[in-house]
Order: C-alpha cells, then sequence, then structure tokens
C-alpha cells in the first residue's frame, strides 16, 4: 500500500510507521513526474529522480562497442597483444618462492618439530600462550639464492633450509623486530 501525501501546516508530510515525515514536491529530473521527497533527503542532495529507474536511466551510458575509442584496437592495434607473463603490464614476478615453501609438507612439520623444540615459548622474550611462528637465523631469501632454489623439489633437497639450528620459535611481535633490524 502507497503512504499517502498530504499537506499540513509546515507543508507536505507523508505518514510513515505512525510519524509525520515532512517534505516537499519535486519534479523528476528524467522523466518530469512530481514526486514526494522527504526533507532530510533533499538536504543530502537526493530526491532528482522519482525512482532508481529514472535514476540509472539518466546516468550517462558507458561506453561500448563503436562508442568506446579503445574497441577498434584489437588484434595487433593493440598495445597490450601478445604481452603476457613477463612482458604484461601487470607481471608481479610470479609467486615467490617463499610463499610456495610454505605450502610445502616439510615445512609444516618442520615448524612443528622446532616449536617443539622450543617448548612454544618465544626465545627472545619468552612469552607462552601466544602464536609462534618459525624465524629462520640466517634468512630463507639468502639460502634460497645461494642454493639457487628455483622449485618446491629443489627446496624440498636443500638441507640448509630445514636446518633446525637455523630455525627459532619467535612471537609474531618478536619476529617483526627481528626482521626490521635485519634490513637496517
Amino acid at each position: 500500500m502507497k503512504a499517502q501525501i498530504e499537506v499540513g501546516d509546515k507543508g507536505y508530510f507523508v505518514v510513515h510507521g505512525g510519524q509525520r515525515r515532512y517534505g516537499k514536491m519535486l519534479e523528476c529530473e528524467h522523466c518530469g513526474k512530481e514526486h514526494f521527497v522527504r526533507n532530510s533527503a533533499i538536504a543530502q542532495g537526493k530526491g532528482q529522480y522519482c525512482s532508481n529507474r529514472c535514476a540509472k536511466l539518466a546516468r550517462p551510458t558507458k561506453m561500448f562497442g563503436d562508442d568506446n575509442p579503445m574497441s577498434k584496437r584489437t588484434g595487433e592495434k593493440n598495445p597490450m597483444y601478445d604481452r603476457t607473463g613477463e612482458d604484461s603490464s601487470n607481471w608481479k614476478g610470479g609467486q615467490p618462492m617463499n610463499r610456495l615453501i610454505k605450502n610445502l609438507s616439510i615445512y609444516k612439520k618442520c615448524t612443528e618439530e622446532v616449536l617443539l623444540r622450543d617448548e612454544n615459548k618465544c626465545q627472545d622474550c619468552g612469552a607462552t600462550g601466544v602464536k609462534l611462528e618459525v624465524h629462520h637465523i640466517k634468512p630463507a631469501k639468502q639460502i634460497i639464492e645461494e642454493n639457487n632454489i628455483k622449485s618446491t623439489d629443489d627446496a624440498r633437497k636443500c638441507d640448509e633450509l630445514w636446518d633446525k639450528t637455523n630455525l627459532i620459535s619467535l612471537c609474531v611481535q618478536c619476529h617483526n623486530t627481528r626482521h626490521k633490524e635485519m634490513r637496517t
């Protein structure tokens, strides 16, 4: 049921949920139909259109097909033609090797063993009952470069990467601190 618009001593209003909502009668900028707009909507710069349909129809259309100047640049005329992988402007270097290594079962097993060895305690601040991470004392990035690791198979075979004497349990805060110190 549509709300009835009435005229009162303060202007137009509509009764909604037992309350009077004051507003004005405005003309739709698209179709010209007169419609009620609450004062609060007018204050927010709304109410130009009588419906969502008119608002959508009044918007400038997107450029498709022949209206879009880029649509004629197909095939070799397109500047991105045949630019894939490393040649693409969207290339981000592929997935980093350290992320691929963290998905290996040997990584998860090694991490569990180091956390058990360190008694689930941060080796820098002694915190327990917090999230712990396993840190490479000699950076994993350096090990990956020195051992020329290019695949997950190379990573599995690299003993230095899994050497538990190079691994230490740290809380997130201490782990971040160690990495900040390594950068300086």
